[in-house]
């Protein structure tokens, strides 16, 4: 009975590590490289394109405005201002966000590559087989001259569902636009 005991305990130790590193919700950036992020000072909103008035993140919904209102919080504690009438002037740089619900199977188990791109699946008793939505909240930042994307920043698994991302929005929006502007 000792023996169970000392082997289970690991597998429940792995679970608990495995559980915990699964509800992270890990933030990425890309940027292009050659901008000078300092010369960036003001922003505005870019419209949500095609997005019917039902749509959850359509312009104005309960939603895109907490997404809004975090981000805009995010970026004035960085120093940017946030520009929202025509007679401000032009901003340096616009914003936009997307969110998007992906379903994912994982498969894990015994294989065995037997030839160049030929793998063979062992006993199908000894696979684990999941599936799950990943949920991505992205922002992209464009420069208003040019019109290309200067940095995006994106987070998996931060919103599987509608109602886990309203939930969530508001500290995934903060935590991704930690990341801007890039550091040097």
């Amino acid at each position: 009975m000792r023996r169970i005991a000392l082997v289970v305990a690991p597998i429940v130790a792995l679970l608990a590590v495995g559980t915990a590193q699964i509800s992270v919700a890990r933030v990425e950036t890309s940027h292009k490289p050659e901008t000078d992020f300092s010369r960036y000072r003001t922003y505005a909103w870019e419209e949500h394109p095609g997005l019917g008035v039902r749509h959850p993140l359509a312009q104005g919904s309960d939603l895109d405005r907490l997404i809004r209102e975090a981000a805009d919080a995010a970026l004035k504690k960085k120093g940017f201002e946030k520009l929202e009438r025509p007679e401000q002037g032009e901003p340096d740089f616009t914003l936009n966000f997307v969110a998007f619900v992906a379903d994912e199977l994982e498969i894990e188990g015994v294989s065995i590559e037997i030839a160049p791109r030929v793998t063979w699946i062992g006993d199908p008793d000894e696979h684990s087989q999941r599936s799950h939505q990943r949920g991505t909240l992205v922002f992209e930042i464009r420069d208003r001259e040019s019109g290309e994307m200067i940095w995006s920043g994106w987070s998996e698994n931060a919103a599987p569902t509608v109602e886990r991302l309203r939930k969530k929005a508001g500290s995934t929006a903060r935590k991704i636009l930690a990341h801007f502007p890039p550091r040097r």
